[in-house]
């Protein structure tokens, strides 16, 4: 199983994922392997893409930014949005 694309679970990462991280609450805002963006990140798409291989970004209260290589025992998936207009990459 590829961890930078999938949880410890099986579920698949996409952004708008919500989940908790070590307990607090947080949502995936990029996902490099499947080449999900959104926001700000859209924007700087390209640079991230050619820094990182492969890994996710986590958005949190009390946690900030996070930049995850793979997912791991701290990273519960709690719900999906769903975004039928499909503007996100």
């Amino acid at each position: 199983m590829d961890y930078s694309t999938h949880y410890m679970t099986g579920e698949e990462i996409h952004i708008g994922d919500h989940l908790l991280y070590a307990g607090q609450p947080a949502e995936i805002v990029f996902v490099i392997g499947r080449d999900e963006f959104e926001g700000e990140f859209a924007q700087q798409k390209v640079w991230w893409k050619r820094e990182y291989e492969r890994g996710f970004m986590i958005k949190g209260g009390g946690l900030g930014l996070v930049l995850c290589h793979e997912a791991d025992e701290d990273m519960e998936f709690v719900s999906r949005h769903h975004d039928s207009t499909n503007e996100r990459r």
